[in-house]
């Protein structure tokens, strides 16, 4: 269901598979994929979880997870996720897009931090 795009079929179909077999990292892993395609976050952020636990060199899934947390405006979480890929053996597209996020979250967290500072001096 997942290839033909039927992404609500494939989160039910993954999700019925999951209730029957919660350990299974293909499972997990198409049940977020078809979670996010349909907006259920939460759900696919779990079952990335999931996965990650059984398989932490799972770079594929993780650069989702890590792609999720950023778009769920999780910086800190994301940018760790994305250091854990910095250090590990990718491709060197992917090693571009890690770095282009990496990039992304520093600049995000230091105006985060002048932020706070502008705020504590006005106090």
């Amino acid at each position: 269901m997942y290839n033909t795009k039927n992404y609500e079929k494939s989160y039910e179909m993954f999700n019925k598979l999951f209730l029957q077999n919660n350990t299974n990292t293909n499972i997990n892993y198409f049940l977020a994929l078809s979670a996010i395609k349909i907006g259920l976050f939460d759900e696919a952020t779990a079952a990335l979880e999931r996965v990650l636990i059984q398989k932490p060199d799972f770079n594929q899934a993780r650069l989702i997870y890590a792609k999720l947390l950023y778009d769920l405006n999780l910086k800190d979480e994301a940018k760790k996720e994305f250091e854990i890929l910095n250090d590990s053996n990718t491709n060197d597209e992917a090693k571009k897009l890690i770095n282009d996020y990496l990039k992304k979250l520093n600049i995000v967290l230091v105006k985060l931090i002048e932020m706070k500072i502008i705020y504590r001096i006005h106090l």
